[in-house]
């Protein structure tokens, strides 16, 4: 059973201290290495990193140089391979300071399929089911993903953190493809990769690593025609801005110039906003549905992702209420809690990772306390990685007027396991989870 802070009345700070082993650092080459058959060349860090996790047929040749490129809103250091983007984060420790870019969740928005909408499985015999998503891996593809993975500790063999590294959870389970020599596959989608069956090939070359790198920075041109596809929609404002996130308070990431044509890729609260892809920029972000022309039906398009800012979603009317909620959020995932009474949301907020929320004024009452974490979030739930708990214990909140005092309850909860923590949680079926709304 893990144990969650859960504090009255006070202000305490409570602490983990995680114990980090460290390798020995291995030596490699981190000069410079070119690549005729694609004219680029690769050295430093990207190399060494290049070198020791698998090569040509993990990440195949380099397709550009190192450049920055903006990454969900932010400048980083880049360099694209045929079968991925390594993107170079200082900021880490190593080994974590290159990261894979997540190529098999990009490369089905940009062709506009939701993956939160595959079949979902059950768990399998001589497979490996994954209830983060609902998929197995079974097979050939169970055998190359357990086989390969990113080298994180310096020691013999693949850990299931080294394989995750690597590929990622499955997004779909095995499924045909045309691919682009014209021949239909077995495929499975992965975070990070495409995994296909080329049964042509000799045993050890069956399952590759699909092209991800090259469908992604050079898309193949289509036809001319006189107007977007229907997939598409025609910018209609002027100069309108792409920001990160469906709303008006999240950054800018760039600029879109009246008729410029989009990939729509998504939707937010019935087409109020839009998530877009502008291929010539290689930029994906959000614009106000109102200044888009679609050419499709709003319930046609899937829901689309985006990382909310740390903040409340709902919020039940104005009262009385003092009651104080501090949550802190000191896990990998983003989090959303939500406050109910009667199993109706009274109050629902986001909390990013490693990020901390007050809230003030709530309403006197006994509210349940559940909590889902994950990533990519819809803005229903998290698509990737979600779990879903509730706190054991229900909290209770009292505003007190007596002569000029007021009193009023203070709570502290924490979505991380702690030391010495108050706080049970239980895990809770998705179907059995309260939405974000009323």
């Amino acid at each position: 059973m893990s144990h969650h802070t859960l504090l009255i009345g006070m202000k305490s700070v409570l602490a983990l201290l995680l114990l980090l082993a460290f390798t020995p650092p291995i030596k490699a080459q981190t000069g410079e290495r070119c690549f005729s058959e694609t004219g680029f060349c690769i050295s430093g860090r990207i190399r060494e990193f290049w070198e020791q996790n698998g090569g040509l047929p993990v990440f195949g040749f380099p397709i550009s140089p190192l450049q920055e490129e903006l990454i969900e809103g932010q400048p980083f250091q880049v360099q694209w391979f045929e079968r991925n983007r390594l993107e170079l984060h200082p900021e880490n420790r190593r080994p974590y300071d290159v990261l894979l870019g997540r190529l098999g969740v990009e490369r089905l928005n940009a062709q506009g399929r939701d993956w939160f909408m595959f079949p979902k499985s059950v768990p399998q015999s001589g497979c490996r089911f994954f209830p983060e998503t609902g998929h197995n891996v079974c097979g050939a593809f169970l055998s190359q993903w357990r086989a390969n993975g990113l080298e994180l500790d310096g020691r013999p063999g693949k850990t299931t953190a080294e394989n995750l590294a690597l590929f990622g959870l499955p997004l779909s389970g095995v499924i045909e493809e045309t691919l682009s020599d014209g021949k239909v596959y077995q495929v499975q989608w992965f975070e990070r990769v495409r995994l296909e069956f080329h049964p042509a090939n000799p045993p050890s070359y069956q399952v590759l690593l699909g092209l991800l790198g090259n469908e992604l920075r050079f898309p193949v041109a289509s036809q001319p025609v006189s107007s977007p596809t229907p997939e598409s929609g025609v910018v209609t404002g002027n100069a309108v801005a792409v920001r990160e996130g469906p709303g008006s308070s999240y950054p800018e990431i760039g600029q879109l110039a009246q008729s410029s044509e989009l990939d729509v890729v998504g939707q937010f609260n019935n087409c109020t906003w839009l998530k877009v892809r502008y291929r010539s920029q290689n930029l994906t972000g959000w614009i106000p549905g109102e200044q888009v022309a679609l050419l499709k039906r709003c319930d046609a398009i899937p829901l689309g992702t985006f990382r909310p800012i740390t903040g409340v979603f709902l919020r039940e009317a104005q009262s009385d209420g003092k009651g104080e909620l501090t949550i802190e959020n000191g896990t990998d995932q983003d989090g959303v809690v939500i406050l109910t009474v009667n199993n109706i949301p009274q109050l629902s907020a986001y909390v990013r990772s490693h990020d901390a929320l007050t809230v003030s004024g709530i309403t006197d009452g006994i509210y349940q306390i559940y909590f889902s974490t994950g990533s990519e979030w819809n803005g229903r739930e998290f698509t990737v990685n979600a779990s879903y708990r509730k706190f054991r214990d229900m909290l209770a909140f009292e505003t007190r007027v007596s002569d000029d005092t007021i009193t009023y309850t203070i709570w502290r909860i924490t979505l991380h396991p702690v030391a010495g923590g108050t706080a049970a949680t239980d895990n809770v079926g998705r179907d059995n989870f309260p939405g974000v709304g009323r």
